[in-house]
């Protein structure tokens, strides 16, 4: 089953791991809207800057569900260590 909900805030990494129920940014992004380009600066981080910026604005931002299993590519050793997992023996 796949949910697809309109979320109303967005919590990167939170101290208490209830605050965001059983949801995780896998960072794929679909940007339907090209003018939220100009509100990206440099060193602006989806999570942290950008999601809560377009919120702040009135965006219409969504999140998908999925039973899926996720892998976590966020250095480069997951990188490899997920790479490994999903290798044909």
């Amino acid at each position: 089953m796949i949910e697809i909900t309109k979320q109303d805030k967005f919590v990167e990494k939170p101290l208490d791991p209830n605050d965001n129920g059983d949801w995780v940014n896998a960072g794929v992004y679909y940007i339907e809207t090209c003018d939220i380009i100009d509100l990206i600066e440099i060193k602006d981080d989806f999570g942290v800057d950008i999601f809560p910026r377009l919120l702040n604005m009135d965006y219409d931002l969504y999140g998908l569900k999925t039973p899926s299993e996720l892998i976590a590519i966020d250095t480069p050793e997951l990188l490899v260590k997920g790479q490994k997992g999903l290798e044909i023996n």
